[in-house]
């Protein structure tokens, strides 16, 4: 998270931003209990949150979601370019 944090800064994004972005992927990552890259899945993402607009963990809202989703393709995109530039060499 350091490293995607670090890269979030790169691009100007504010601190405010910055933060906002890393507590929500924290958030989504301790509630779908992932530990590995291996183990990211976008449908669990989902299940998650749809469980907590359902048992009103949090008060999720559609547009919650949607930008928690957002946040969490982030990393994933900048792991897939980095792993293909890494398995191209």
């Amino acid at each position: 998270m350091d490293e995607f944090s670090a890269s979030l800064a790169v691009k100007k994004n504010t601190a405010k931003h910055r933060g906002l972005t890393i507590s929500r992927i924290s958030k989504i990552i301790k509630g779908c209990e992932f530990n590995l890259l291996s183990d990211l899945n976008a449908d669990d993402v989902e299940a998650y949150l749809s469980e907590c607009m359902t048992m009103r963990y949090t008060h999720v809202s559609i547009a919650e979601q949607a930008r928690a989703l957002s946040s969490m393709a982030l990393p994933c995109q900048d792991i897939v370019r980095k792993s293909a530039g890494t398995a191209s060499q």
